[in-house]
Formats: C-alpha cells, structure tokens, sequence
C-alpha cells in the first residue's frame, strides 16, 4: 500500500515540474513576439517619418524650381539680355518656406543659375547656333542658355536638388522673308503685309518687299 502511494505522489510531482516549464516557455514565447512587434511597430513609424521628410524635401525643391522660373521668366519680359546684377537678384530671392534652406551639403547656396557662357564683363552672352526643334527648327539664332539649380534641405537634414536648363533665342530678321526668282511684275506689285517663310532670295525682290508698306 506503501508502495502505490509513493509512486503516486512521485508522479504528481513530475507532472508539476512538467506544467511549471512550459509555462515559462509559453511566457517567454509571448515576451518574444511582444518585443518583435514593439521593434516593427517603431522601425514602420520611422519609416514614415523619413518618407514625409522625403516629400517635404522634395516639394520645397520644386516650389523653389517654379519660383524661379517665374521670376526669371518675369526678368525676360523686361530685358531679353538681362546683366549679371540683375541674374544675381533673382538668385537671392528665394522662397521662404518653414524648416527649409536652399543650401547645398557643404553650406553653399542652393538657389543658384549659370549662365551657358559669360562675356568679359560676366553678364550672360549668346552663342550662335542652330534651332534643332520647334517652329524655327533650321534656323540660326543667337541663344542664351541658363541652368538653374535648386537644393532644398529640411531640418530632419534630407535634401532634394533640381535642374532645369532654358533659353532665349534670338533670330536675325533677315532670315524671313517670301522671295521669288525669276523677278515677277505681277508679284512685286502686291503689297506684303507680314512674311514669315523662308526659301531663296533675289536682290530686286528683296528690296520691293521692304519697300512697300
């Protein structure tokens, strides 16, 4: 009778021991899972919040981008040869917008425009070339070519930067014109208003249409 009893109780035990670590198992298999969402609940929050420093970067570069093309634009309709002072100004102005600078890496601006090539007094000079595309294509025209960078930086230290390169384009008039060869009399004595296409020219011709009103 002994007997049975001891070994009842042996097993009691060791059933015991059995509950208590699987218990801790099962706790420590909770911690873990606990911690692994903790970890990605936080690496997914920085994540966003580095996208949206991205995007403030980004659409800060671009409203830069546009507002200097504007007041470029806007210098262009006031002079077609604007000087080197008057490129300056628009570079100094840029927009203000909050937790931005336009400032480059090492602390350089980062609102600036080059000029394609400069004269001996710095301000922006043509260059003689050819249009490639457009309604002038074939032609050729004095251009002046600008690059405009922007870099925008936030306070969290993202930056994004921009490029953008325009032109003026200048073309001689006499490259206008309706010309005929052989001189026809029945076509000189007609009265040119405007002319905008270009083929030969012929001398008695060409002074007639400059000559008439």
């Amino acid at each position: 009778m002994s007997i049975n009893l001891f070994k009842k109780s042996r097993l009691l035990w060791d059933d015991t021991g059995v509950a208590l670590i699987t218990t801790l198992l099962l706790l420590f298999l909770m911690s873990s899972l606990l911690v692994g969402f903790c970890i990605l609940l936080t690496t997914n929050q920085q994540l966003a919040g580095s996208n949206n420093d991205d995007v403030t970067a980004f659409y800060s570069a671009e409203a830069g981008m546009e507002q200097m093309t504007a007041n470029l634009g806007d210098l262009f309709a006031q002079t077609y040869s604007p000087t080197a002072a008057q490129i300056n100004a628009v570079q100094l102005n840029p927009p203000l917008l909050p937790n931005i600078q336009f400032l480059t890496s090492t602390g350089t601006s980062g609102y600036m425009i080059t000029p394609g090539a400069v004269d001996s007094l710095g301000n922006p000079a043509p260059t003689i070339s050819t249009v490639k595309s457009g309604t002038y294509a074939g032609m050729t025209a004095m251009l002046t070519e600008y690059t405009m960078y922007v870099n925008a930086r936030n306070a969290a230290g993202r930056e994004v930067k921009l490029q953008r390169t325009v032109q003026t384009v200048g073309i001689p008039m006499f490259q206008f014109g309706v010309f005929r060869i052989p001189t026809s009399p029945s076509l000189l004595a007609r009265t040119f208003n405007s002319v905008a296409v270009r083929t030969r020219t012929e001398t008695s011709f060409w002074q007639r249409v400059m000559a008439t009103p």
